[in-house]
């Protein structure tokens, strides 16, 4: 009976997905922004970050998205925005894709 219950705690700890903090954005539109954008790179970069397991059993956030994104931006010089970016939810990481840009000044 005992290792009954411990294999159902544990199987609800782990099965249920916590709430997790989704990043911080300056920035997110359904539709396109009009603005002074030079694109920096022709095709699209791909940025990774992993969740960290302690943290998301504990619902701490992690920063998973933002690290995402820097990641993304540190391949082109100078990019310090994504345009046309999609999100993927892979489960234990976030992949994020888009055209490395920067505001023209």
């Amino acid at each position: 009976m005992k290792q009954t219950s411990i294999i159902f705690l544990l199987t609800i700890v782990t099965a249920c997905t916590p709430n997790i903090h989704r990043g911080q954005f300056s920035l997110l539109s359904t539709e396109a922004i009009k603005g002074d954008f030079e694109v920096l790179a022709t095709s699209k970069v791909n940025g990774k970050a992993c969740y960290n397991p302690l943290k998301t059993q504990l619902l701490l956030p992690d920063g998973v998205f933002d690290a995402s994104v820097s990641n993304a931006l540190d391949k082109v010089q100078g990019a310090t925005l994504l345009l046309d970016i999609m999100v993927q939810d892979t489960g234990p990481c976030i992949v994020v894709s888009g055209t490395p840009a920067r505001k023209r000044r």
